[in-house]
């Protein structure tokens, strides 16, 4: 693998190439670290939405977590592997659950989420006419046995509250992944070094988090953290001027990544520049701070992790006092997110996330692809950005200038090539197997190329 990336960047220029982004195999960290000691431009960095996913992947092993999955795996596979059961859930809510897909970065997360967002309609199917048809239809005593099984676990109240509890873990992850992933995820250095803090800060101090699970929570947390953090992410939150406030420069960490950056991508000239850089004198210098806080309001920021979780649970809040919908719910404020949890979202979050944040009764379901923060759709095309910012009023500190631009330039994940593997097993089957490499080549790169032009359009 290093000869081979060796090659291709000779192809194109070792000077053109500053970062390498891969997954977490053995075999790619360990080309990550011989690329970056061969080359002291370059620095190597894990793929952001592999390191979540595996994040989840480790939380859904945990004994709990996982007996959960395991249940609504099993109430899945017999409603989708049964055609009355299947037709009668389209039928009543418009489409059907989910299978896991093993090749899709959080499939279970989904999965569990449009389970949990049919329960009305499973515990409409499962008691009713067409429960009970396709009951009196099975012949063998295991069948009945097995339906009876599955029909118990979609009645369980204890099910759905469990359910809802995975998600409320889960659901922070999906939410960072899902930004980070895929072409239209834009300056993302400047926000996975926060957005980690902040999903930490959640599994501490969250009230509806139980404690039996919170230690395990945090250490899994920070097991992926201090594997998947790079010095483009610390770069990132030191330079973002939503984040000034805070001044990151006090955090050790952060300036550890600073300094790496700046040896492999900076100069000296970047230090003499970063003490008037703490003293936020260059903006006051550049424009007044009515212009710079106008111009920052304007920033498409992803949003935080609390306004987030407040979108999606609190309008649930009847279905989570009440996880059985055929019985009358006495109160519906349970478990609103908690006074606790908002507080620290107000304290962590500052400007940058209060003009995106939600409104609570925006949503009454758990559907994730509704409700994916506008950042990650607007991106490329929006005119107020963070290297926008930092052309407009960097020039006093040039230097530091040039790495913003050049840290939020870098993406985070190799999510565009997953797709091409996914776009080659497509091109090569079992029945188109003797193309010659050249042919596959080409046709790769015309529909790969052909999906961004038409986005672009």
């Amino acid at each position: 693998m290093f000869e081979q990336c060796k090659t291709v960047m000779a192809s194109v220029g070792v000077d053109k190439v500053i970062q390498f982004v891969s997954d977490s195999g053995p075999d790619a960290a360990k080309c990550r670290r011989m690329l970056m000691n061969e080359y002291p431009h370059i620095i190597g960095a894990p793929c952001v939405a592999h390191s979540l996913d595996l994040l989840i992947e480790d939380i859904l092993k945990v004994p709990f977590f996982d007996s959960v999955d395991k249940r609504a795996v099993g109430v899945v596979n017999y409603t989708r592997n049964h055609d009355i059961l299947r037709s009668a859930l389209l039928d009543c809510q418009g489409r059907t659950l989910l299978h896991p897909v093993a090749t899709r970065f959080a499939a279970s997360v989904t999965m569990i989420e449009r389970l949990y967002d049919s329960r009305q309609s499973l515990l409409t199917i499962y008691n009713g006419d067409v429960g009970d048809t396709f009951r009196g239809h099975l012949q063998k005593r295991e069948h009945r046995e097995s339906f009876d099984e599955i029909r118990a676990t979609v009645n369980s109240t204890d099910f759905w509250r469990d359910l809802r509890y995975v998600l409320r873990v889960v659901l922070p992850i999906w939410h960072i992944l899902r930004i980070a992933d895929g072409h239209r995820s834009y300056e993302m250095n400047a926000h996975i070094y926060f957005s980690l803090h902040e999903l930490d800060m959640y599994y501490v101090t969250d009230e509806d988090i139980r404690e039996e699970h919170r230690s395990e929570l945090q250490r899994l947390m920070m097991a992926r953290w201090s594997f998947l953090e790079s010095p483009a992410h610390d770069v990132g939150f030191l330079l973002n001027p939503l984040h000034f406030a805070l001044k990151p420069w006090s955090n050790d960490t952060v300036m550890q990544g600073f300094n790496l950056l700046n040896e492999r991508w900076g100069n000296s000239d970047v230090l003499s520049e970063f003490e008037y850089y703490c003293s936020g004198a260059w903006r006051t210098d550049m424009a007044s701070d009515r212009t710079i806080n106008e111009y920052l309001e304007k920033i498409k920021t992803p949003m935080g992790l609390y306004q987030f979780l407040e979108s999606k649970l609190s309008a649930n809040n009847q279905a989570s006092s009440n996880p059985n919908p055929n019985q009358p719910s006495s109160s519906q404020s349970t478990n609103s997110p908690s006074s606790s949890q908002s507080t620290n979202s107000s304290q962590s979050s500052n400007s940058s996330q209060s003009t995106n944040s939600p409104s609570s009764s925006q949503s009454t379901s758990f559907n994730l692809t509704d409700t994916t923060p506008a950042a990650a759709h607007s991106g490329l095309v929006h005119t107020h950005t963070l290297r926008g910012f930092w052309r407009l009023f960097g020039a006093k500190i040039p230097n530091i200038q040039a790495l913003a631009i050049k840290t939020y330039s870098q993406p985070v994940s190799q999510s565009p090539v997953e797709q091409l593997f996914s776009t080659y097993d497509y091109l090569m089957g079992s029945k188109r197997n003797k193309l010659a490499f050249e042919t596959q080549e080409k046709l790769l790169f015309i529909k790969s190329n052909y999906k961004v032009c038409n986005k672009r359009v």
